[in-house]
């Protein structure tokens, strides 16, 4: 092989090694993590909500979104997780009660709450005749919706929101849990052996 070849490699390889380095992942390594997990009580689709990863919040807004046409939102309660920030939410006191749609969660307080684990739990029920494929996620705005105090000034983060999709089999019972909580586990794996290896596979791939 060439010496100009090889010394492109090296090159290439460093280049990606600054890419795929841990300071890259910083910012995703103190990125919170919403899951949700699902199961069937009775006649309601239970929708527990879990928190992982906080180093630290104020202030939240989340939107609740799912499948309108096949189920509806019947009620909730809070966890031990959050439970420092006063909660309000959409005003239920109207016809439509939990139903309203987009129903929101606004999370507010004067200190940094970094507690983890359960901060809710949704009950939702299938609708008359509802079947097929049904999901569960909130949504935020980014760069606004989640905040936290440092140094007394309030700042902006980003958060990973799970999805939980199931299946209403023709009678309206769910079935089927599935949620994206292997990928989310993926986000802020340290990347030291990834990064040596792909350097190590760059060079290897060259050599004649």
């Amino acid at each position: 092989m060439k010496k100009g070849v090889i010394v492109s490699i090296i090159l290439i390889a460093i280049v990606l090694c600054g890419i795929f380095s841990p300071a890259r992942y910083a910012h995703a390594d103190s990125t919170p993590v919403i899951l949700l997990s699902g199961k069937k009580d009775g006649d309601e689709i239970v929708v527990d909500v879990t928190m992982r990863n906080n180093q630290g919040i104020s202030a939240m807004n989340l939107s609740l979104e799912y499948d309108t046409d096949k189920i509806e939102l019947v009620g909730y309660t809070q966890g031990q997780a959050l439970a420092t920030l006063d909660l309000i939410t959409t005003n239920t006191e109207t016809d439509k009660g939990y139903a309203i749609y987009p129903f929101k969660f606004n999370w507010s307080g004067e200190a940094n709450d970094s507690t983890n684990g359960k901060f809710l739990t949704l009950r939702f029920a299938a609708l008359k005749n509802a079947t097929g494929k049904a999901h569960v996620t909130f949504t935020y705005k980014q760069g606004a919706d989640v905040n936290y105090i440092s140094d007394e000034e309030l700042k902006t983060q980003n958060v990973l929101i799970d999805v939980l999709q199931f299946d209403l089999s023709e009678d309206g019972k769910p079935v089927n849990f599935v949620n994206n909580e292997a990928l989310l586990n993926e986000i802020g794996e340290k990347t030291e052996d990834k990064t040596t290896a792909l350097a190590v596979g760059l060079a290897l791939g060259g050599t004649p």
